[in-house]
């Protein structure tokens, strides 16, 4: 990812959660994306399905978590 797509991915976390993406957290979450090998998709995706189940604060561990077990995707029951 490019440190523009980690901003992009923390501006949607922050339109979740009122977070303010300071240099020092935008730093962080690049070294974790780039550690873990995220995908812009795969991350924004991660982001949007965090929020859609759970109030807590996300942080890379989570999106990294998600993004390995193929919790960014949808899982439709019926």
């Amino acid at each position: 990812m490019t440190h523009d797509e980690v901003i992009s991915v923390l501006q949607t976390a922050a339109t979740y959660d009122g977070r303010k993406p300071a240099d020092s957290l935008i730093d962080a979450w690049t070294q974790a994306a780039w550690r873990a090998g995220w995908s812009y998709d795969d991350a924004l995706d991660a982001v949007h399905q965090h929020y859609s189940a759970s109030t807590d604060w996300i942080m890379p561990g989570h999106v990294t978590k998600l993004i390995r077990t193929g919790g960014n995707s949808p899982q439709w029951q019926e």
